[in-house]
């Protein structure tokens, strides 16, 4: 795919390994990008050209509503992501920490896949890359 004058959408972009994608797709050439975050307030961008939006990728309704503000879309990365240490299977949070990353990591970006391919399609097709970070 062609990043240059392309429109993107990155889900946890708020810091890290997200800002990052968010910022290199600016370096190379893509017109916008979305910066997916569940809480977009306060959050520093650092640059023109990256817009913070709203989402919980574990929450259909906020996922669908991204996709809808975001028609423009033409490349999708799915980077948000948890981890978690636990000591061991013995932990009593093991099992709820579990679906906790499971919700994020694996559901997380299956919801805002869903959401965003009939976008892409009708943007005339384009790309997801999926490399959650958590």
């Amino acid at each position: 795919m062609k990043i240059r004058d392309s429109i993107a959408f990155v889900t946890g972009a708020n810091r890290g390994l997200g800002l990052f994608f968010a910022r290199e797709l600016l370096a190379r050439g893509a017109t916008k990008v979305y910066a997916g975050a569940r809480n977009i307030d306060g959050m520093d961008v650092g640059q023109p050209g990256i817009v913070p939006v709203q989402v919980d990728v574990t929450k259909p309704d906020s996922v669908a509503a991204a996709a809808a503000r975001c028609a423009d879309v033409r490349l999708l990365v799915n980077n948000a992501g948890i981890a978690r240490v636990m000591e061991s299977t013995l932990d009593p949070d093991w099992i709820a920490t579990s679906r906790e990353i499971m919700e994020t990591n694996f559901y997380g970006m299956v919801l805002t896949t869903q959401a965003f391919a009939p976008v892409l399609a009708a943007n005339g097709g384009g790309a997801i890359l999926n490399a959650p970070s958590g």
